[in-house]
């Protein structure tokens, strides 16, 4: 539950980072297309001036005045041209805005009702999550903004395109309507008499040159968004920097709460004697090394020539400047070893990159985390308990259990402690334990050793006995008990535990009890 937010809040940058390395390598396409596009800008200029020279050729030499009105008329008829075609554009992205607002606000609805459900035990009250909520105007005054924005841009449309009566002296073209204009190149065109053919070939080249310069005017305005794309690379590439780092702060936050959680244990066991502070609790960063090379392998032809030729090279060099840092490293230190990672070799990855693969797989690949995490465990004397041997492991997690678990007084049924381990072990690490345990709480246990009957200080011994009268039918069980100070149960005892007589003869000299067991 302590994780809980933490957790999110990883995976919610991790989103982040996937998308900013999609506008990073989309940005460097962007730069990628400029040489072209800028070639591309430069030949239609030149074939827009040709066409323009071509253009006046075709008129009249005499009728110079109404040619020169007619160029005006013209360029009047491309500005309205791309005033009607920003309008027209203007109606389609309000569309666009109405529906994406109806599902942000759809999306926001929605993610208020996981925030309730999920922090309901807050207590908060309805009219307080009310007031945390994002407010939407009502559904009425939403409709009527929309429509009142597209009435007014279909008005803009029409008068555009139609216009008015106007008079015919009106200086200003850029007021002419997309029809008066059409009509007044129409008119100067005739009242300049050319021929039909050079008329056709005149409004053929006119029509193509209004497209021409839309085409150019495009073009101009793909350029000024590709020049900007180092700039937006930079900021994209600086952000995924700080998310990447914000990501490592989760794991120093998860490890901060994991060792909070476990600061009360470790306090107990202190407490207690010089086993228990053998024992050790530690949370640690685990990272899969070989997973992220093998990932990275896979986007790359190890058969080229370069830094990453051939399998390996791509460890050594990660181990040199990341991988300590993603073993050890706060979260700056991680997010500055990454950046110089990515200068000294990002040249050489794309080179190395495989045809079919993607460059924002790259990016990707590079800022993952999915092969690090948090593992915590136990330690006893500097060795990993997983590493220790079976009955050592054993008497480390019964240590653990009797030494931290004081208050509780239920029984406790042990199974053969003492197995996989030797007599020696026995005597110096369970017994002490079970002795403390049996002053609170009932413990049985399950046994064959002597040392844990005779030394644990067991209070009633019971001695189980299996005789199977038919090998054909299930055995009878029968059970005798008693005190250690019982005779019969003192013969019992040492017929069938091994080592029993030297046992007892400890349990006598301890208890001043002075009889000769071999005697009876």
């Amino acid at each position: 539950m302590r994780l809980e937010q933490i957790l999110r809040t990883r995976a919610a940058h991790l989103d982040t980072i996937q998308l900013l390395s999609a506008t990073i390598a989309k940005e460097d396409e962007n730069k990628a297309k400029l040489p072209a596009q800028d070639t591309r800008l430069k030949d239609l200029s030149v074939k827009i001036a040709k066409d323009e020279k071509d253009l006046g050729e075709l008129l009249p030499k005499e009728k110079k005045e109404e040619a020169e009105r007619l160029a005006k008329v013209q360029v009047a008829l491309e500005g309205k041209t791309k005033e009607l075609q920003q309008l027209r554009l203007r109606a389609n992205r309000l569309q666009e805005l109405e529906k994406e607002y109806s599902r942000l606000r759809g999306s926001w609805q929605k993610e208020m009702e996981n925030l309730q459900e999920l922090y309901k035990t807050c207590g908060l009250s309805e009219a307080e999550w009310s007031v945390l909520a994002p407010a939407f105007e009502p559904a009425a005054k939403r409709i009527a903004i929309f429509t009142a924005a597209k009435s007014r841009v279909e008005e803009l449309v029409n008068t555009t395109t139609n216009g008015t009566a106007i008079i015919k002296t009106e200086p200003d073209l850029s007021k002419w309507s997309l029809k008066n204009l059409q009509e007044a190149q129409q008119s100067l065109t005739q009242a300049i008499g050319v021929e039909k053919e050079r008329a056709r070939k005149h409004t053929d080249l006119s029509r193509r040159l209004s497209a021409a310069k839309q085409e150019r005017e495009r073009l101009e305005r793909e350029l000024t968004e590709l020049r900007g794309a180092d700039v937006r690379r930079k900021k994209a590439i600086d952000e995924r920097r700080q998310v990447y780092a914000s990501v490592f702060e989760t794991f120093v936050e998860e490890q901060a709460i994991l060792d909070q959680l476990y600061a009360p244990l470790k306090a107990e066991l202190a407490k207690e004697g010089s086993v228990e502070k053998k024992l050790e609790f530690y949370v640690r960063r685990r990272v899969d090394i070989e997973g992220w090379v093998k990932r990275g392998e896979a986007l790359l032809d190890l058969r080229k020539a370069g830094t990453f030729r051939g399998h390996g090279t791509l460890e050594q060099a990660a181990a040199e400047q990341i991988i300590p840092a993603w073993k050890t490293g706060g979260a700056a230190e991680v997010a500055t070893a990454m950046e110089q990672f990515i200068a000294t070799h990002m040249r050489e990855l794309m080179a190395a990159r495989a045809p079919d693969v993607p460059l924002q797989d790259l990016g990707r690949w590079l800022f993952s985390t999915d092969h690090m995490n948090l593992e915590y465990g136990i330690r006893y004397d500097g060795v990993d308990v997983s590493r220790l041997s079976p009955g050592m492991r054993g008497i480390v997690l019964l240590i653990l259990y009797l030494a931290v678990d004081q208050w509780d007084t239920r029984p406790l049924l042990v199974d053969q402690p003492e197995e996989n381990l030797d007599p020696h072990s026995v005597y110096e690490e369970l017994v002490k334990y079970f002795r403390s345990a049996k002053r609170r709480r009932q413990v049985i246990l399950v046994t064959h050793n002597p040392n844990l009957v005779v030394n644990a200080d067991a209070d009633q011994v019971i001695i189980a006995a299996s005789e199977r009268q038919d090998p054909t039918s299930l055995p009878n069980i029968s059970y005798t008990s008693g005190g250690l100070e019982d005779k019969a149960t003192r013969s019992e005892v040492c017929r069938i535990l091994e080592g029993g007589e030297r046992a007892f003869r400890e349990r006598e000299r301890r208890y001043s009890i002075h009889r000769d067991l071999r005697k009876g």
